[in-house]
C-alpha cells in the first residue's frame, strides 16, 4: 500500500487541515505533506490539482482521495489498527463503504453543526 499524502493549508490559517494533519502525526501514521499557502494568489489553482472538491485538507491514499477532515481522521484507525495511541481498529464487521461515500455523510454532519461552514460555502 502506497504511504498516504496529505494537502493541507497553511497551519496557521486552516485549522480544519491542522486537525487530520496532528491526528496522524500524533497515531505515528508515515505520511507525506504538501502545503498550500492560502496567501497566495493562485491557491485556488494549487488546490484543486489535488482536490476535485477545490477544498483541502484531502488524503491521497493510493486511489483513493479522502476529502474531508472528519472522514480523515478515521483512516488512521482502520489503515494501521492500535497506531492511535494503543487504541484498537474499528470492530469487526463488514466492510465499510468507500471513501467518497463516507466524506458526504462527515460533510453533511459538519455542515449541521457548523451552519456557518455551508453559508461561506456556498
Amino acid at each position: 500500500m502506497p504511504e498516504p499524502h496529505i494537502v493541507i493549508g497553511t497551519p496557521n490559517l486552516s485549522s480544519w487541515s491542522m486537525r487530520p494533519w496532528l491526528l496522524m502525526h500524533d497515531a505515528g501514521v508515515p505520511f507525506g505533506q504538501t502545503v498550500i499557502d492560502l496567501e497566495r494568489p493562485d491557491r485556488r489553482q494549487r488546490i484543486l490539482e489535488h482536490s476535485p472538491a477545490g477544498r483541502v485538507p484531502v488524503l491521497k491514499t493510493g486511489a483513493d482521495l479522502i476529502w474531508e477532515s472528519l472522514a480523515i481522521c478515521e483512516y488512521p484507525a482502520e489503515a494501521t489498527p492500535g497506531a492511535a495511541g494503543g487504541r484498537p481498529g474499528p470492530p469487526p464487521g463488514p466492510e465499510p463503504g468507500p471513501w467518497p461515500a463516507r466524506c458526504m455523510p462527515a460533510s453533511r454532519r459538519c455542515a449541521r453543526r457548523c451552519p456557518w461552514i455551508s453559508r461561506a460555502a456556498g
